[in-house]
């Protein structure tokens, strides 16, 4: 089953459960106050999403035309880089001996569609990484690591988008990755009765339809059970907080010439399984 929060034909911002034929049906509303999110207050309220009725008339996703992030409002974004060897190469950093981690802002969030927005004043160096991105289904603090996939509920896709120029300039990663659109996820959760083991998911990434990047999750030195069981030691995990798990080889930074993104560009994110995020790029001076 999948789940996104989108802008129905009629205008009203709600959270969907959407079947195999593609048939959405609303079952909370989205925004109805500052900081909340559909998800959460449902988790809160003890209400499955995948059993939640209908609170509205039911629609083709084909017929959205706007997406939000899944999660609008999530009470973290922790996110593990270096995550994969030949990236790790490629960018010079060394083999960590545990996942590396370190926030995002939500403010960073945009959904399918919405533009990746910087100026070029700002930043020249922004770069592209395609990431695997957990949804915590239940609260986990030191779970253990045989038990971790139980406390997820499912997984999305993320653009971990960064401003290298500043990742490399002395940032602490705080302010690289968190620029306002620098976190597009989606276009949907799919949950774990669809995917029961993530570390065998294939990553793809195509700027302007060339493929630059081409892996898959079982490559990951760290995979999702060991993430949040070594994260659940020192933070509680919440529903509906989302996980970023390290981008494969074929980074703008990592490649000869490098390439960043550029205005004009179209930047799509796909994890076989999950579907296709797809972003455009817009700067300004």
């Amino acid at each position: 089953m999948r789940y996104a929060t989108v802008r129905s034909p009629r205008g009203t911002p709600v959270f969907v459960r959407i079947d195999a034929a593609g048939t959405a049906v609303p079952i909370a509303k989205a925004f109805v106050a500052v900081g909340l999110d559909p998800f959460r207050v449902m988790v809160a309220e003890r209400r499955n999403p995948r059993r939640a009725p209908a609170i509205g008339a039911s629609f083709p996703i084909a017929a959205v035309r706007k997406f939000y992030s899944p999660i609008i409002a999530p009470s973290k974004v922790i996110s593990v880089g270096a995550n994969f060897r030949n990236h790790i190469k490629e960018t010079g950093l060394t083999i960590p001996d545990h996942p590396r981690s370190f926030g995002k802002y939500p403010s960073a969030l945009i959904g399918h569609g919405d533009a990746i927005r910087f100026r070029r004043r700002d930043t020249k160096q922004v770069d592209y990484e395609n990431e695997l991105m957990i949804v915590i289904g239940r609260r986990a603090r030191d779970v253990r690591e045989k038990d971790a996939l139980k406390h997820v509920f499912g997984y999305t896709v993320v653009n971990d988008v960064t401003a290298r120029d500043h990742q490399f300039g002395g940032d602490q990663y705080s302010r690289c990755k968190s620029f306002d659109t620098f976190m597009p996820v989606g276009p949907w959760i799919v949950d774990t009765e669809d995917i029961p083991d993530p570390q065998r998911l294939p990553i793809r990434t195509r700027l302007n339809g060339v493929e630059v990047q081409n892996n898959s999750t079982a490559d990951q030195l760290f995979g999702c059970a060991e993430i949040i069981a070594f994260l659940s030691r020192y933070t509680t995990l919440e529903p509906g907080d989302m996980i970023t798990t390290g981008t494969p080889e074929g980074v703008a930074w990592g490649r000869k010439p490098q390439r960043f993104l550029r205005h004009g560009d179209v930047l799509e994110s796909e994890i076989v399984g999950i579907g296709v995020l797809r972003n455009p790029v817009r700067t300004s001076r």
